[in-house]
């Protein structure tokens, strides 16, 4: 009977407005209601960050991934290139996250699969075309797999 009540309470107290009326003689005999039993949860005392690898694959997937770099959010948004005035197309790149935030580069083949492209990736965010479309040839004898430094503008 108890439980009866709470779940009327419940249903009453929610979005339906459904009269309980008539369920109080379902039952008269009270039952006992146990606690579910504990759950250990075990977390691991570390967690392994995201490489760049992980995040680009993640994003692109083997097929289409020709290199990375390792980054922050923060380095990304202080990329640059050009001069006198140095031109930082990125610096707004990923607003919601810490600048300590695991991202990285991620080199794929172009639109048309002959050319190559750069994108930036970081955990939870959709991918951001660097320049926005593909860069050039991709060269056979070019380095693949984790690189040293970012994208320099062809």
């Amino acid at each position: 009977m108890h439980r009866l009540r709470v779940f009327c309470l419940l249903v009453v107290l929610g979005t339906t407005t459904t009269s309980c009326a008539g369920l109080s003689n379902v039952t008269d005999s009270p039952q006992s209601v146990s606690a579910p039993p504990a759950t250990d949860i075990s977390l691991p005392s570390t967690v392994t960050p995201l490489t760049a690898s992980d995040l680009c694959v993640a994003a692109f997937g083997q097929d289409q991934l020709l290199a990375w770099v390792p980054a922050t959010a923060g380095s990304i948004r202080q990329w640059h290139y050009g001069g006198p005035t140095p031109q930082f197309p990125m610096s707004h790149v990923f607003p919601s996250v810490d600048d300590v935030t695991q991202s990285a580069w991620c080199e794929t083949r172009g639109i048309n699969p002959a050319n190559y492209r750069w994108w930036v990736v970081t955990s939870g965010q959709a991918p951001v075309p660097v320049l926005g479309s593909d860069w050039g040839r991709y060269q056979a004898d070019e380095p693949q797999g984790e690189l040293s430094q970012p994208p320099v503008v062809p």
